[in-house]
This record gives structure tokens, C-alpha cells and sequence, in this order.
């Protein structure tokens, strides 16, 4: 067992400091992991609504926060997305609170405030927070939470594919076999790097398979990482009433956090991918999988399974295109019969497309007129649609 060198937290603003931040693939069990964690008695694991991915990646668009026109409307966005994410924290939270109570006016004020009055209503004190893409993010959390921990959780890449291609409709980044495969190489490759950076003191590893096989194990092992004393409460995270409010919200991808584990989760894709699929998962992600101990089925592919695998691939790419050409013509539709106000381009700007920078989050049913701003300095920004609260701040 890893020896965890940061002190336990006591309290809320203790823990607050000391974050857990778990690294995993979508469609990995990042959502499981969560909910198990929630249920322990000192852990705050509250739903993803993703302000790190979203907001520390693009803190740019916002230029200069002392100006009070760009800090108004980073709170302005911030609660845009807090209040009609699809997710909740379970409380409440307005502008005038973000004024009044965030000192300094950066993002990562507004990030500590909103999840330490989270532990505190929760009476928790230690944070475990999932953030999609967590290691993009590293360089902003490792600057201000320099004590976090992180949890690296991995899952086999062929039943990955299977829950990819069961959602592909709603996850168009997954439109495509190969570039489900592409997705999850990138996702293994830097979170490997954030091993071998960090070490394995500040960063946990965990397989999916087998938290399902032996939970017990994993997670006492993951208790001792973090400085906590494990609980039997976590083995029963469905029976919590935040599991069973997240499995009724989104059905599709969350039905089985109402459930106790299933440990027979595993290796689907025997059932649900053809051969052709299974191999061409293999042959582009076999080094990989062998690193991360998945191996590969498929030892010496004939050219007829090789080019069955190619051709597999090339008929899903062809197939995500007309899906996603299909989609933007429905989003560029509805663009011209919508009532929204567009941010104005200047000639320094007019190379970011703005639609596309949201499109991810307004496909995942994200009820929000948010546009990030790229220069918040011109003083002609519109945001007078009538959908939105006012974004005028005090002075």
C-alpha cells in the first residue's frame, strides 16, 4: 500500500486544500467510483457539472478579472452552468453570494468557495471531485491545490468501446469507432505521464474490472491512500439517496448507481463486438493494453481479419460523419430561428468559433445562453437575451 504523506483533514477547510481528483475515461466507471466515494462519511463527492474542464481551460476568454465588467461575468456564467447543468450540487447558490463571499477574484476562489460550502452542508471533510479530462487540468490544479491527490482509474479498452457505441448517439465525440479509440489512447497516454510525474505517493491506480471482482480490497487499498478509514457504507453507495436521484435523472448512463455492484460487468464485449471490432481495438491500442494488463485476444490476425478490422473502421467513420453532419445542420437550424444574441467577432477573434466551443456542452442538454466571451474587454458585449439573468454586476 501506497504511503500517503498528506496530514487528514478535520475539517472542511482543511479538506478543501487537500482534494482528491480522479482521472478516468468516460464510460470507465468514473461515476461508480464517485458515488462509492460519496457514500463514505467523510467524503464530499458530489455529481459532476465539470467547472474546471470547462471554465480553467478557457480562463483566458475572461481577460483582466480585476475589471469588474469580466469578473460580473464569469459569476454570471459560472451560475449559469451550477444552476441548468443536468447534474446538481443539491443547494443553492446566487450572484450576490459569489460577490460578497469570493476574496479573490479569480476562478480558483469561486471553484474552492462553491465545493467547501459543499462539504459544509454535507458535513464532510475530504473533497473527491470528477472532472472530465482531469489530466488537461493538471497544470492548473497542481498550481493551486499543490497538496491534491489523484486517483487513476482504467478500464478495458474493448468494453470501453462497447458503452461508446451503445451511447454514440449522444456523445458525438464517440461517433466513430476509431475515434473512441483515439479517445481513450490519449486519455491512458497522459494519465500514465501524470503517473511518472506525480508519483505513485500522490497518485493512486485502480482497474475497474477489479472493483467489481474484489471491492473490499480496492477500496480499503484507496481508503489508505487517501488517510481515511474505510466503511462498510461504501459497499452500499446505492442505497444512498444521491445514487438513486443520479440513476433517475439520466437513465442512459447512470441507471446502475441504483444498483449494488455487478461483478460479472466485465468483458461484454465478447457479446457485444464483432470480431472485426474487437481486433481493430487491438491493433491499434495493443502495446497499451498490454502495459495496463489487458491483453489482447487476437495474437496473428490472417490478412482477411486485418483487412475485415480496416474495413470496419472505415464503415464507423464514414457512418460518425453523417451523424455529425447531421447534427450540425440541426445546431446551425436552430442557430437561425433562435432568439439568442451573439457575441460580437472582431478581426482579432474571428478565427474562434465560439458554437463549436460550446457545442460539447450544449449537447449534453446544458439549458444555458452561456457564451464564452473571447475579448470580455469590448464594451459592446451583448448579453441581453431574454432567457438570461442580467450579467450587470455592482461596482
Amino acid at each position: 500500500m501506497t504511503v500517503n504523506t498528506v496530514p487528514t483533514a478535520t475539517t472542511a477547510v482543511d479538506g478543501i486544500d487537500t482534494p482528491a481528483f480522479l482521472i478516468c475515461s468516460e464510460r470507465c466507471g468514473s461515476n461508480l467510483i464517485r458515488a462509492i466515494m460519496n457514500a463514505h462519511p467523510l467524503v464530499y463527492a458530489p455529481p459532476p457539472i465539470h467547472l474546471a474542464r470547462d471554465f480553467w481551460l478557457n480562463i483566458f476568454r475572461y481577460g483582466d478579472l480585476g475589471r469588474d465588467e469580466n469578473w460580473h461575468l464569469l459569476i454570471h456564467h459560472v451560475l449559469h452552468r451550477f444552476h441548468h447543468w443536468p447534474a446538481t450540487l443539491g443547494f443553492d447558490l446566487t450572484e450576490d453570494e459569489l460577490l460578497d463571499h469570493v476574496g479573490d477574484r479569480n476562478f480558483k476562489s469561486v471553484y474552492r468557495y462553491i465545493y467547501l460550502k459543499g462539504m459544509r452542508l454535507a458535513g464532510k471533510t475530504r473533497l473527491f471531485l470528477k472532472e472530465n479530462h482531469t489530466h488537461q487540468q493538471l497544470s492548473f490544479l497542481e498550481a493551486h491545490f499543490p497538496k491534491a491527490q489523484y486517483v487513476y482509474q482504467v478500464r478495458d479498452p474493448r468494453d470501453y468501446v462497447l458503452s461508446c457505441k451503445r451511447v454514440s448517439r449522444w456523445y458525438p465525440h464517440y461517433d466513430s469507432l476509431p475515434k473512441a479509440i483515439e479517445v481513450w489512447r490519449e486519455d491512458q497516454e497522459r494519465s500514465l505521464n501524470a503517473l511518472y510525474t506525480l508519483g505513485p505517493k500522490r497518485l493512486f491506480v485502480q482497474r475497474y474490472e477489479d472493483l467489481l471482482a474484489e471491492p473490499e480490497v480496492v477500496l480499503r487499498s484507496l481508503c489508505g491512500f487517501l488517510d481515511i478509514p474505510f466503511d462498510p457504507a461504501m459497499l452500499s453507495f446505492h442505497r444512498t439517496k444521491e445514487a438513486k436521484l443520479a440513476a433517475e435523472r439520466s437513465p442512459a448512463y447512470w441507471r446502475n448507481l441504483a444498483k449494488p455492484l455487478i461483478a460479472d460487468n466485465v468483458a461484454k464485449y465478447r457479446q457485444g463486438l464483432s470480431s472485426s471490432e474487437i481486433l481493430l481495438v487491438e491493433q491499434r491500442l495493443g502495446n497499451l493494453m498490454r502495459q495496463l494488463d489487458y491483453p489482447p485476444e487476437t495474437t496473428d490476425p490472417g490478412i482477411v481479419s486485418r483487412s475485415a478490422a480496416l474495413l470496419c473502421g472505415v464503415v464507423s467513420q464514414l457512418r460518425g460523419f453523417a451523424r455529425r453532419s447531421a447534427l450540425k445542420a440541426a445546431q446551425w437550424l436552430k442557430r437561425m430561428f433562435s432568439r439568442r444574441t451573439e457575441l460580437p467577432y472582431t478581426p482579432d477573434n474571428s478565427a474562434v468559433d465560439q458554437h463549436e466551443f460550446i457545442r460539447r456542452t450544449e449537447l449534453m442538454r446544458l439549458k444555458s445562453c452561456v457564451e464564452f466571451p473571447y475579448h470580455p474587454e469590448s464594451s459592446n458585449l451583448d448579453q441581453t437575451d431574454p432567457e438570461c439573468p442580467s450579467v450587470a454586476g455592482r461596482t
